[in-house]
């Protein structure tokens, strides 16, 4: 009960410590009320009562949405510290609480969504009710990101993460990054926040993901500020930015996801060098943060190369195809992008050559840079069908489900897109286009073409690395493109309304989706990502007694990943392997045989995670004709006179098969 109960105390002070200095601000801000220090708590309450009152029905409705918001996120609090933590693996995270709770969580941040875009229409230039909004959503983000931890998780990410875990044990263990660690900058940064707070790595790898997508947002903030001239047009960019719309990549630790958290800070300093009193200090920061995203990972580089080139586009057009003036060039006092990806440029080759005269492999370089392990999302999703029959209807869902967010922005672009030429069209007054429609217009529909080829093709790069950067763009496209359209005069009372309902149900799918596809579970056809203690626990006690010579065979679980996690990612062990060929014969070969010892013509070790045994009647509970493994295997295989259970704490089994050992 002890995270639960520490993380709920930490959220409870740091609300009540914003309201405190937001109602101070005011309160010391207005003629009407006296200085604080001369007021008792009851004088607060009642001038602050007396404010409620006199305020207008507009205010009066914001304040009380305001207040339903941040009662569903304590009663939300109040669920988490009743909720005893994860005592072993659970496959869905969305199961562990009632449903309720999740209607806390979404209610309260559509109602911080509500009422950023009433501060946005606002025409009271002073209104800063905006922020409890603002406030809300994030208070629930953080809810939503630290679950890994509230729930006691041993750590986040049975893949990539237990790789990168032991990347930064060498980096403790040995005080070096090695010769083969491509990006080392935030496996050090990991590995001094494990040592600072003694934190051990496992739990400060849940940390890392969690700030970076806070820091994202905050970045969004500033970038807005910087080159957005209306205080509406912010407001709705944070609405549509400030939820968690990156699926499972807002908790992974992954160096390809957390640089690119880096964008918008990276664009807000580019911006900001070119139009400041202080150009200098903001230009030596933006080089600094230039540098480092090459070892945050080098394949960002490339990205952020593109998104400068896309600036450079845009501003072409402007001053060789529009002579009419359709839109409004930023003002930016120098040209400097070019110079910004010549550095882009010297420093990405720098890092490629550098690693490549160490590796003596060029190729080597190459091929981890550009390529993925694994399929194209088609691909993927062809095989599905095809192992599974699945009929129409779930695959529908379970598209819609994973990839809910990028279909509705990339739609909704789309459509946008078309609005915004035609503004540009008939070069309307009372619609002025800005850079920025330009910009974020161009750089939306250039990363949904390559979206969509990524997803249907696996060359060069994976389409999650590229959707990233489509999120970005079109998630601020289509909020500066909404506002547009509500700022469009001579619209009638019904299409008033219908813009209204639209936006709503469309910060309403977009919640939706991103809440429920935040974490791995059978909602999207995947299993949670949870690697519990007991699984950590028994892989250690596994290969401090394992015979090398042996194979290993598992389910549910990876051999390599767990090796590279608690041994470190230098330290090589004999018979460790990873991919298809380590796990068993489909059903133990009960169907042909009745003994697994005769499938196998050597020994074997067999590693079984609880996982192993229930993903397939929770994950595809329909298609039981289609499951490799069922509990009757699973029960065969504990009477099978070949198989030997060596080892077993609950969540993890270990078996040794070969012989008549019984």
């Amino acid at each position: 009960m002890l995270y639960p109960v520490t993380f709920s105390l930490f959220l409870f002070m740091l609300l009540m410590s914003a309201v405190a200095v937001y109602r101070r601000r005011i309160i010391s801000s207005s003629n009407v009320f006296a200085p604080l220090s001369q007021m008792s708590i009851s004088g607060c309450f009642e001038r602050l009562k007396s404010g409620f009152i006199k305020s207008n029905d507009g205010d009066r409705v914001i304040k009380i949405i305001a207040i339903v918001a941040f009662i569903f996120i304590i009663l939300a609090l109040t669920i988490i510290t009743k909720t005893p933590p994860a005592s072993g693996y659970e496959i869905s995270i969305y199961d562990v609480y009632p449903w309720y709770f999740w209607l806390f969580i979404v209610t309260s941040i559509f109602m911080g969504q509500i009422i950023l875009m009433r501060g946005a229409l606002s025409s009271d230039k002073t209104d800063n009710h905006w922020f409890f909004g603002f406030f809300a959503i994030m208070t629930t983000n953080i809810i939503l990101l630290f679950m890994p931890f509230i729930r006691g998780y041993a750590t986040y990410g049975r893949g990539d993460v237990l790789t990168h875990i032991g990347y930064i044990k060498d980096i403790l263990r040995t005080a070096s990054i090695g010769a083969d660690n491509f990006y080392p900058i935030v496996h050090i940064l990991t590995a001094s926040l494990s040592c600072i707070t003694d934190i051990n790595v496992e739990h400060a790898v849940n940390i890392i993901p969690p700030i970076f997508s806070i820091f994202y947002i905050i970045s969004i903030y500033f970038l807005a500020m910087q080159i957005l001239e209306r205080k509406g047009e912010v407001l709705f960019v944070l609405a549509f930015t400030s939820i968690l719309l990156f699926s499972n990549e807002n908790l992974i630790f992954a160096p390809s996801v957390q640089s690119f958290f880096l964008l918008p800070f990276v664009l807000y300093l580019y911006f900001k060098s070119r139009d400041s009193t202080n150009a200098l200090e903001f230009s030596i920061l933006l080089i600094i943060s230039l540098f480092l995203i090459v070892f945050f990972h080098p394949m960002t580089t490339l990205f952020l190369i593109l998104v400068f080139l896309i600036l450079e586009f845009c501003l072409f057009i402007h001053k060789n195809i529009d002579k009419n003036q359709g839109f409004e060039p930023p003002k930016l006092q120098n040209s400097g992008s070019f110079n910004v990806i010549l550095i882009s440029v010297i420093t990405f080759f720098t890092w490629y050559f550098s690693f490549s005269a160490i590796t003596g492999m060029c190729r080597r370089v190459l091929n981890w840079l550009i390529y993925e392990i694994g399929k194209s999302e088609l691909e993927t999703y062809s095989e599905l069908i095809a192992q599974t029959h699945a009929k129409l209807f779930d695959l529908i869902e379970v598209i819609l489900n994973r990839f809910g967010q990028i279909i509705i922005l990339g739609f909704l672009s789309l459509i946008f897109s078309i609005y915004i030429f035609n503004i540009w069209r008939r070069h309307a007054v009372e619609q002025k286009l800005k850079f920025h429609h330009i910009f974020f217009c161009i750089g939306s529909l250039i990363f949904i073409v390559l979206s969509i080829i990524f997803f249907f093709n696996d060359f060069i790069i994976g389409f999650g690395r590229v959707s990233k950067y489509t999120f970005f763009f079109s998630s601020v496209f289509v909020a500066l493109s909404f506002y547009l359209l509500f700022n469009k005069s001579r619209f009638s009372f019904n299409k008033q309304r219908f813009k209204s309902i639209s936006l709503c149900i469309t910060l309403i799918l977009l919640l939706y989706f991103s809440t429920f596809n935040l974490y791995f579970s059978p909602i999207i056809k995947s299993s949670n990502q949870q690697a519990t203690e007991t699984e950590i626990n028994g892989m250690t006690w596994f290969f401090d007694h394992q015979n090398e010579e042996i194979l290993i065979q598992e389910i549910g679980l990876s051999q390599k990943r767990f090796h590279d996690a608690i041994c470190g990612k230098r330290i090589t062990s004999k018979n460790i392997r990873y991919g298809v060929d380590t796990i068993p014969v489909d059903h133990f070969d009960y169907i042909n045989k009745t003994s697994l010892g005769e499938y196998y013509e050597d020994q074997r070790y067999l590693l079984i995670s609880i996982l192993g045994r229930i993903s397939y009647p929770e994950i595809h509970p329909k298609y039981e004709e289609q499951w490799r493994f069922t509990p009757e295997d699973f029960c065969m295989l504990e009477k099978d006179n070949t198989v030997s259970r060596i080892y077993d704490n609950g969540n993890l089994n270990i078996y040794f098969v070969g012989g008549d050992v019984k």
